[in-house]
């Protein structure tokens, strides 16, 4: 399973939580927007049945292509896959992955391929199916 999230560097408050009473005539207190250009970090997760297996991170504000993929994610993921696994290799694994375009890409399915690592398709944009929005990471 794989997916990737921004996680910012400071925490602002959710509207909810910036929510007041003010009295009649008062003004409001002041809210606290998270800048366009607030730090963050984009983190890449790769889990399986046991724990984690990759998490790569980058903090440069680049394009995340299908390049990108291959060469910072999928490329350490099955070298990992194969250290953990030296007998088996990538042999009967499935990457349960998002259909993103840049995770789509051609390059992408037919470096999949090539290893022999099966791509569990499912619907674009459905958070309900993100691994990493089912609890892994709480």
């Amino acid at each position: 399973k794989g997916d990737e999230s921004w996680f910012y560097h400071k925490e602002v408050g959710r509207k909810s939580s910036n929510a007041a009473w003010v009295a009649r005539g008062d003004s409001p207190p002041t809210v606290i927007r998270r800048g366009h250009f607030a730090p963050k970090t984009l983190l890449y997760i790769f889990l399986k049945s046991t724990g984690s297996v990759l998490i790569h991170s980058d903090k440069r504000r680049q394009t995340i292509d299908h390049q990108y993929y291959i060469n910072k994610c999928l490329r350490p993921i099955i070298d990992e896959i194969r250290k953990q696994r030296p007998s088996l290799g990538v042999q009967s694994i499935k990457l349960h992955d998002d259909n993103g375009r840049p995770h789509m890409h051609e390059d992408i399915v037919n470096y999949l391929q090539s290893e022999d690592v099966t791509i569990m398709l499912r619907p674009s944009n459905s958070p309900d199916l993100a691994p990493c929005d089912l609890g892994c990471l709480t």
